[in-house]
């Protein structure tokens, strides 16, 4: 088990390395890839423009030739009418010395009889290793109103044609150059043409094997070279873009059909995709690359794979480095476990592990021995401090019982008798406390006192003991609540040296009369309730001193007449200024307030109600002084 502690403490501080280094080097990397990604595609796009400008510019040379080619045949041909054998020949040169022409022709129009046959167009053309030579006179093939002928008649100039289908001369897809020629009067009589088959063409655009797929674009949008070979002539780029639901191709296309050079980037599939394209000049036609992210970054993503994994690999062995060290460093703590298990059981003198190195675990080594060297007289001190909490706990356990003693308890108090019901409670703050009640009847009259001494602890539960020995001793000697209090004054104030006093309220109920006579000595004034108007108000008390101050004060009583039924509450400043855990005190106010609940209730349920009510106001705050509550009723509710 303790292995396993020492293991995953190892294992801890090897995360914590390894980790703070993974995030280090993991925001590094991720910056340096960041980095990297926009080097590369801006890369890639520039070669790629590199690339479709030099295959643009390659198609371009090669249509120059066809050009140059036929414009200097022409020159030779214009206004002498040679022999079809030399035509023938002239034309199998043209398709001879350029790659990029599939096949080459003349067609007449107005020509003599005497020298050529009625419409009649010569045509060579690429047949395997060999060429094939035709005579085209069959006028089904109406030559002479397709755009490749007429076009070169009315503009006087060499033109591109559109693509087309040639179903005669060459049989395929094609775009032709032809060139006007003109007889000795400058009269316009034949064409030449030099024909480009766009699977030619397709070859070429085929060589950008770098990219997702290219295609090339006629001045109209149709497709000229393309990946898909049913889409050639047969659909333009703006078709595509409406089927596939992609602005960005009708975007592309627009832009390529006005002749511009430009980069596009745009979303196909989910996936981020760029279009790089740009024009051949003289033909109006233009070329475009689909370049993928994916492809754009297949090479950086495939370095930073390779990085990571070497990355990863060299983490495994920091950890492996690290924690095998950390274990090491930390095997002595393994003996100081064992070592600190045994002065738990009480075995003190247990001998600790030796440390060589001075660090970190020699300071621990010298803690411990530090530690089991002053921990044998700790515990003897901590079992005497034990034992004498314990006698003054039980002492003080005793003095509650003894205190708790001299009080009334038994409720009711006076069962024979019908024309009075009291209660009374006393909860001291402490084990101990310094709040009393007491009160007997003699001579059908009741004697009662309650009061508060000032302070807690052991010297006010002596100071209460003492003036409840005070009270029944001087109510025995006189009537009179005013004499009673100032017999215990002067007894208390003789040996006051600790300068404490008591609250008292001292009262005389003549049973029959219903009288209360009673002296207030510095105390909360009861609380009295009409049984007739149920009426609750203070009792209005005279301004004496606590007793135990002065010895000679005089104190003066007072009478109060109660009717049948009245309820006197008699209580200490614990209940009122009983506080709750936001420091709020209880007040006279929520006291009358708990009153009317119950002023129609015995003097227990009186009471009870009275101190439920304190307690839900203090919500478990810790008790910060005695409470003490005694209700008095006269005859029946």
């Amino acid at each position: 088990m303790n292995n396993k502690r020492y293991y995953r403490i190892a294992t801890r501080l090897s995360v914590t390395v390894i980790g703070f280094t993974l995030i280090i080097f993991a925001a590094i990397m991720l910056l340096e890839y960041q980095h990297i990604k926009k080097i590369n595609i801006h890369d890639t796009i520039e070669n790629s423009h590199e690339k479709i400008s030099n295959l643009a510019i390659r198609i371009s040379g090669q249509l120059t030739e066809a050009e140059v080619a036929l414009s200097n045949i022409a020159a030779i041909i214009n206004g002498n009418k040679l022999p079809i054998k030399t035509l023938k020949h002239i034309l199998q040169s043209i398709v001879q010395n350029n790659d990029i022409v599939y096949g080459s022709g003349i067609a007449f129009k107005n020509i003599d009889h005497s020298v050529y046959p009625d419409h009649l167009m010569v045509y060579v053309s690429q047949n395997s290793d060999s060429l094939n030579v035709q005579e085209i006179t069959d006028r089904d093939y109406d030559y002479e109103n397709a755009e490749w002928f007429t076009t070169p008649e009315q503009m006087g100039k060499g033109f591109w044609s559109d693509p087309y289908f040639d179903h005669e001369a060459g049989g395929r897809l094609m775009v032709t150059y032809s060139y006007p020629l003109n007889d000795e009067k400058g009269t316009f009589y034949a064409v030449i043409t030099a024909d480009v088959t766009l699977k030619n063409l397709a070859k070429i655009v085929d060589e950008l094997k770098n990219d997702d797929y290219s295609f090339m674009l006629s001045r109209k949008g149709e497709y000229l070279a393309h990946p898909i070979v049913g889409k050639v002539l047969a659909k333009t780029i703006f078709e595509s873009a409406e089927l596939n639901k992609n602005e960005a191709f009708n975007t592309i296309g627009k832009d390529m059909i006005k002749g511009n050079t430009g980069t596009i980037n745009f979303n196909a599939k989910n996936k981020l995709s760029y279009a790089i394209y740009t024009h051949i000049p003289k033909t109006g036609w233009s070329i475009c690359s689909i370049i993928s992210s994916e492809s754009l970054l297949r090479e950086v993503n495939r370095s930073a794979m390779i990085e990571l994994i070497g990355f990863l690999v060299g983490c495994i062995l920091l950890f492996s480095s690290i924690y095998f060290s950390i274990r090491k460093s930390l095997s002595p703590l393994e003996k100081f476990s064992e070592s600190a298990k045994e002065i738990a059981i009480g075995n003190f003198s247990v001998e600790l592990p030796k440390i060589e190195c001075n660090n970190e675990l020699m300071y621990l080594y010298n803690s411990f021995d530090y530690m089991q060297c002053s921990l044998v007289d700790y515990i003897e001190e901590l079992k005497n401090t034990t034992a004498r909490e314990e006698r003054l706990n039980s002492e003080l356990n005793i003095a509650h019982e003894i205190q708790m003693g001299m009080i009334p308890k038994q409720f009711p108090p006076f069962s024979d008798r019908k024309d009075i019901d009291l209660y009374a409670i006393l909860d001291p703050a402490r084990v101990v406390g310094g709040d009393l009640y007491d009160f007997f009847i003699s001579d059908n009259k009741l004697y009662f006192i309650i009061g508060d001494v000032a302070g807690k602890g052991i010297p006010a539960s002596l100071y209460m003991v003492i003036t409840r020995i005070l009270f029944r001793s001087a109510a025995a000697q006189s009537s009179s609540p005013r004499e009673i209090v100032n017999s215990m004054n002067y007894s208390i104030s003789e040996v006051n040296e600790s300068n404490m006093f008591v609250t008292l309220f001292v009262g005389l109920i003549d049973l029959e009369s219903k009288e209360l006579t009673f002296c207030n000595a510095g105390h909360n004034p009861p609380i009295i309730v009409s049984n007739c108007q149920n009426d609750i108000s203070f009792i209005k008390v005279t301004a004496n001193l606590p007793i135990g101050l002065m010895p000679y004060y005089n104190y003066c009583e007072q009478k109060v007449v109660m009717e049948s039924g009245a309820k006197l509450i008699l209580y200490t400043d614990g209940i009122s200024e009983a506080e709750n855990k936001n420091t709020e005190q209880y007040t006279n106010e929520r006291l009358i307030a708990a009153i009317s609940q119950c002023k129609r209730k015995t003097a227990k349920e009186t009471v009870l109600c009275i101190e439920n009510s304190v307690k839900q106001f203090v919500d478990g705050a810790p008790q910060c002084d005695d409470l003490t509550i005694m209700a008095i009723t006269l005859g029946q509710l």
